[in-house]
This record gives C-alpha cells, structure tokens and sequence, in this order.
C-alpha cells in the first residue's frame, strides 16, 4: 500500500511469525501426550506395576486440582513480566523436572515418586496450555481464530497419538518404553517454548517498520496494567464469559471423565464401544476446529456474534444428554453427534473469543482467571456424580450446561453496542480540498478535535471545514 502514491508501506506481519502456531502446537502436543500416557496404561500399570486402583486415582487427582489456583499464579505472572513468553519457557522448564523425577521412578518402581512427579507436571499443566494467549493474541489479532483451531486440533492429537502408540510401545518393548517416552515427550515442549521466545522477540523487533491498513502507524503493544488494575479492568461481559464457559466445561470433562461408564450401562455396550464414543467430540476438534477458526476469521464475526454462537454451540450439551437419557440406537447415535459437533464448535469460539472480551492490556491475568474457573467444575463435579444415579448425573449435566449457555448469552447482552462507524480515511490528500463541501462536524467530533490539536493550531482553522479520519484529526494546509 502506498501513502499520498508516495513510498510503500509494509502491512503484512513477518512470515517468520506464522512459525509461532506450529511451535506452540509443539507444546501443547507434548503437554497432552505425557499427560494422558497414565490413561492409555492403565490396565498395564495396575496389572504389571504392580498399582492399585486406589494409587492410579491419586496420580490424577493430583495432577489436577493444582489447576485450580495455578492459571492465576501463571496469569500474574505474564501480567506482570516484561516478557510475555518468560511464564511459558518457565513452567515448561519446570515441568522438565516433572519428567526427569518421572523417569526416576520409572526406573526405580517408586510411586512415591510418580506421585511427586505428576504433583509437578499438574501444577505446569493447564499454566503451558494457556502461557502462549499472552504473546500469541496480539501479534495474530486477526487471524486469531485460525492459531485456536490449529492449536487445538494438535493438543487433541497428542492426546490421540498416545492412546495409539503408548500400547504399541507395550507391546514391543514393555512397560517401561511408553513410560519413558512420555517423559522424553514431555520434557521436548520446553525446547518448542525456547524456539517460540526468540521468534516472538525477532517478530516484536521488526514492529516499528510495518503499518496498519490505513497507513497510520502500527500500535505498539499497550500498556501492561498491575494485577489488581486489570482485574478492575475486566468488564461484566467477561465475567459472564468466563462463569458461562467455566459451567460448560464442567459438563463437557465431567461427561469425558463418567460418560462411558454411563453409556455403557444405558445402552448394554462394551467398554472399548464406549471409551469410541466418548472420543468422538475430541475427534471432531481435529476435523472442524480449524475449519471454525477459519470461518469466524474471514466473517471477521463481532464479539457479540461470537458470544451467541458460543451460547447456541454449548446447547447442544443438554440436547445430546436428553437424546442419552432415552433408551435406543436412534438416540446414541443423535446424542453422540450433536455432541462432538457441539463441542467442536463450542471450544473453538470460547477461545477465539478471550482476546476480544477482555481488554488487551489485561489479557494476560484474565487468561489465569478463565483457566482457573475452567477447572472448577472438572475438580469437583466428577467426585459428586461419580455415585449418582446414571439417570440423575444425566439431568445435572445437562442442566449444568444448560446454565453456562445462558451466562454466554447475557455476556452477549453485555457487550455495549459499537459506536456509529466513521469515514473511512482519505489516502490522497488533494481529494480534501475538492468542490464538494467537508461533512459537517458533529459536537462529538469538535470535542474530538479540541482534545487532539494544539490551541494555537485551532485559533486559525475553522473546525466546521476540519474532516476527522478514524485515527487523527486532518486539517487542510492549502487555501
């Protein structure tokens, strides 16, 4: 694009930048492949190691509820870093030493020692799946949609690649090879994460020569607010985000926790037919999430529009746990449907949306709030069904859901409507001073002018001949 028809001006962001969604799907790649190894074992562990029931319960439980409080402390870290990739390359390091004190007790069959190990893995779990929101919403503020439903659909493939090659490792080479390589896979994010760093910091040099679309400068990155001022920053609309996707959530991970044990005794199917079933929503993440991304980009879909998608997308929670608590094939297959297009739809605009509900000046400490909420739910809720009726954990899941795609809808109302949009900016100056008269200003725009042009300045122009573009306020210069 060219100024005045003078010397061009560059609009793109580096293409070195486009290395960041692969780097950082790396890192969600490892997160979930080493922590889902336990799960894809289960049988080998209690059976072999040998490990009760009881001691494979513990190493989930306390791999999870650290993420209750720990998005918080990593939010108030990325708030409050100058850099904010440090959190990331931080607790994926520490999560290095997670793995190490897993191989050890690997080695040396301590489970006091995989209990300490998955202690520090867990407390590093949801801080790396979140770290990248800080530094990657801004730099890809408009293609933003496109990285979650990329990055998405690889943390749901490493999930997926160790349900497949961990028993295949078994198999092979015993227990220990899957155990150790989900160490070694683990520890690889710490790598991806350094790599990450020193891309955003060669993307955030080359910022000063790019320019935005109009031909005014490119912003710079605003100004990070002291954690107590951004959390006063975060409007209501966020808040209700934020409970509306935390009660979502609860349903969605508390169906994958119980939903097989569920299916399996409604509709008489075996446990491996119903562990399909459950990982279908998951699947459909990989299919349609990056097809969603891409679609909210190119309609470049307002936050209100986004909030009422994401509050029709969640319904279909209820609806697919109704279709279960009928009996018969029409209604497995309807429920199972509806909920892995849902979910897939569902996840991919909840983050699509957190870089434009929250302030960008707050992102980071409202990224830390919204994972902690999201794990609320998941800590408690599974424990509270687990010995419920199948029927009853039904109705409370759907009504749990139910719930959340009501607070998305109220944040969607929100939401204060957009403020009536301005001219669009000349790009010829000489097209200012043609024989049609200048717009008259409104009082909104004279107040705008008085607030942006020296006083001298205004002693000899007359503002009713003083067109306001969208980014500063242009006078002419000639008679």
């Amino acid at each position: 694009r060219r100024r005045g028809g003078g010397e061009a001006i560059q609009t793109k962001r580096p293409a070195i930048a486009w290395a960041l969604p692969a780097l950082v799907g790396g890192v969600v790649f490892a997160n979930h492949y080493a922590r889902d190894t336990p799960s894809a074992l289960q049988e080998a562990l209690e059976a072999r190691w040998p490990m009760s029931s009881l001691q494979f319960g513990l190493l989930h439980n306390v791999y999870y509820v650290p993420n209750v409080f720990m998005p918080l402390v990593a939010g108030a870290m990325a708030q409050a870093a100058a850099d904010a990739t440090a959190p990331l390359v931080f607790f994926t390091g520490c999560a290095c030493a997670g793995h190490a004190l897993w191989a050890a007790g690997v080695g040396a069959r301590s489970f006091p020692l995989l209990l300490g190990a998955r202690c520090v893995l867990g407390a590093c779990y949801e801080a790396i799946d979140l770290g990248s929101i800080p530094f990657m919403g801004p730099i890809f503020r408009d293609d933003w949609a496109k990285v979650v439903g990329v990055t998405n659909a690889l943390l749901r493939v490493g999930s997926v690649a160790t349900f497949g090659l961990s028993p295949a490792l078994l198999a092979a080479f015993g227990l220990d090879a899957p155990l150790y390589a989900a160490g070694a896979v683990g520890a690889a994010s710490f790598g991806f994460a350094l790599v990450a760093q020193r891309v955003v910091r060669r993307v955030e040099g080359d910022r000063a020569p790019y320019a935005s679309l109009n031909g005014s400068p490119a912003p710079a990155p605003p100004p990070r607010l002291p954690v107590q001022a951004a959390l006063a920053a975060l409007p209501a609309a966020f808040w209700w985000y934020a409970l509306g996707g935390a009660l979502v959530y609860a349903g969605a991970v508390t169906w994958l926790a119980l939903g097989s044990k569920i299916l399996a005794g409604r509709f008489g199917l075996s446990v491996a037919a119903a562990d399909g079933l459950i990982l279908c929503p998951e699947a459909a993440i990989v299919v349609l999430g990056p097809a969603v991304g891409f679609l909210v980009d190119k309609k470049r879909s307002a936050l209100t529009a986004r909030l009422v998608a994401a509050a029709v997308s969640a319904l279909s929670f209820p609806l697919a746990f109704g279709a279960y608590y009928g009996d018969g094939s029409s209604g497995l297959a309807y429920g199972t449907f509806v909920l892995s297009a849902g979910w897939s739809v569902f996840n991919t605009l909840f983050w699509a949306t957190i870089t434009v509900v929250s302030p960008p000046e707050a992102l980071p400490v409202a990224t830390g709030v919204v994972g902690a909420m999201l794990n609320v739910g998941p800590a408690a809720l599974p424990a509270l069904l687990a010995v419920a009726p199948k029927s009853r954990a039904l109705l409370a899941l759907a009504c749990v859901s139910a719930a959340g795609a009501a607070c998305l809808a109220v944040a969607a109302a929100c939401v204060p409507p957009p403020e009536a949009p301005l001219p669009p900016p000349e790009d010829d100056d000489d097209a200012l001073f043609g024989e049609a008269p200048p717009p008259r200003l409104a009082c909104r725009d004279v107040s705008l002018a008085l607030a942006g042009v020296a006083a001298p300045v205004l002693d000899r122009v007359s503002l009713s001949a003083a067109p306001v573009s969208y980014t500063h306020l242009t006078l002419p210069t000639k008679a």
